[in-house]
Parts: C-alpha cells; sequence; structure tokens
C-alpha cells in the first residue's frame, strides 16, 4: 500500500527550478559555481566563481562581474 500525499512543498535547491527554465524558456537567476574564464577579472582563470547566472532556454549564462575592490581579491586568493 502507497500512503496518499496531499500536497508536496518544493524545496530551496535549485534543480527543479533550472530545469524547469530551461525546459520552458522562462528566465531566472540563479547564483552558480562555474569556472572562471573571464568573469572576475582579479582572481586566477580557471578557478572556481560563485557568481550570478541567467538561466533560459540557452542553458546557464554566468554574469561576467568584472574587477573585485583589491583587498576582497587578495582574500579570496588565498583559497583559491
Amino acid at each position: 500500500e502507497f500512503e496518499h500525499i496531499n500536497e508536496v512543498e518544493r524545496s530551496h535547491e535549485y534543480g527543479s527550478l533550472i530545469v524547469h527554465s530551461i525546459v520552458t524558456g522562462q528566465p531566472r537567476v540563479i547564483y552558480g559555481n562555474v569556472a572562471n574564464h573571464g568573469l572576475i577579472d582579479n582572481l586566477p582563470q580557471g578557478c572556481c566563481v560563485e557568481v550570478p547566472c541567467l538561466v533560459d532556454k540557452n542553458g546557464v549564462q554566468p554574469t561576467q562581474i568584472g574587477t573585485l575592490p583589491p583587498h576582497l581579491a587578495a582574500m579570496m586568493r588565498t583559497n583559491v
């Protein structure tokens, strides 16, 4: 026997929202961990950075941030 569930609550995780945006084309902004390929100028290329990303029918497109304040970039480079 299966228990009947009347209502399902969505979790706070991004997975289903990302799939929904890719399938339906509904644009959505998430914060994703992606390789730094020109996204943050003063962090090493190829390191993992968390940036806003647009998700839609074209997939996930990271946002270019530019140059961080020097003291923040210095702190972050200690963890790369």
